[in-house]
């Protein structure tokens, strides 16, 4: 069995590294290409998404640059010949020009994606006050509806014995409720404090419900602040860091490649 030499063993090595980087940059960009499509650019939902997996997956290229770099680190080390001139032939000129273009996309993810995220917070909010709005106007509704149902149903009671026997007969409604009504007959003042007391109860439920409808609220709203600041973070966060590796790999590559040192 014919064993490798050093030398032939650091070529296999290098040419690993680099065969494993350049297939993870093109799947990455590949990657990147499809999350993309269809372009829709006008719609922030489609764009927060977009900018949240490209930012995801942003560290599988940076990988990639390293490992093609590591398999140049290890020709060096081997004494392979490698090609340093300032050449637009050279694979390693333009894996670094890559990395550059990425530290140019990420930082703009960066400014794009915490703009977006802004935007679509200021829009949440706003949707979250039309539903609370819209909540309390049906509420109100409601509530009116009711009372003046139960106003109208007492008045026509009062006023027609031939439909107070009949709710009577099919009991409809209660004793205590007839009695009640009897009373009102003999004593209309009664009357009006019954319905002075539906007014009360009208603006103690009014009351209740703005209470839980407002608590709701402030629960969606800081929901919604909690999840866009995260977002903001972890997304502008990451992207930022991004561009500041491929930078420094790109750049600093890049400088060196061209000096040819």
């Amino acid at each position: 069995m014919k064993v490798l030499s050093t030398r032939q063993l650091s070529s296999l090595v290098s040419l690993a590294f680099k065969a494993v980087g350049i297939i993870m940059i093109i799947a990455a960009l590949v990657d990147i290409a499809v999350l993309a499509l269809p372009f829709r650019f006008q719609e922030p939902e489609w764009l927060l998404t977009l900018t949240t997996q490209v930012a995801d997956r942003g560290i599988i290229p940076l990988v990639g640059v390293a490992l093609f770099l590591a398999g140049n680190w290890v020709d060096s080390l081997a004494g392979n010949p490698i090609q340093i001139s300032a050449s637009w032939r050279s694979v390693q000129f333009w894996v670094l020009i890559l990395a550059c273009l990425f530290s140019v996309l990420y930082l703009i993810l960066t400014v794009v994606h915490v703009s977006n995220v802004m935007r679509l917070q200021s829009q949440e909010l706003s949707s979250i006050a039309d539903q609370a709005a819209e909540a309390e106007q049906q509420l109100e509704q409601r509530i009116e509806a009711e009372i003046g149902q139960r106003r109208q149903n007492v008045q026509q009671l009062l006023q027609s014995p031939e439909l107070r026997e009949q709710a009577v007969s099919q009991g409809l409604i209660s004793e205590e409720e007839i009695e009640q009504l009897n009373q009102f007959a003999q004593n209309p003042e009664q009357l009006d404090t019954f319905l002075e007391s539906l007014d009360d109860q009208a603006t103690t439920i009014r009351t209740e419900q703005q209470t839980e409808i407002g608590t709701r609220r402030e629960e969606a709203v800081d929901q919604a602040r909690l999840s866009a600041r995260k977002s903001a973070i972890r997304i502008g966060l990451s992207s930022l860091l991004l561009a500041i590796g491929y930078a420094l790999i790109g750049w600093t590559g890049l400088r060196q490649h061209m000096t040819g040192a």
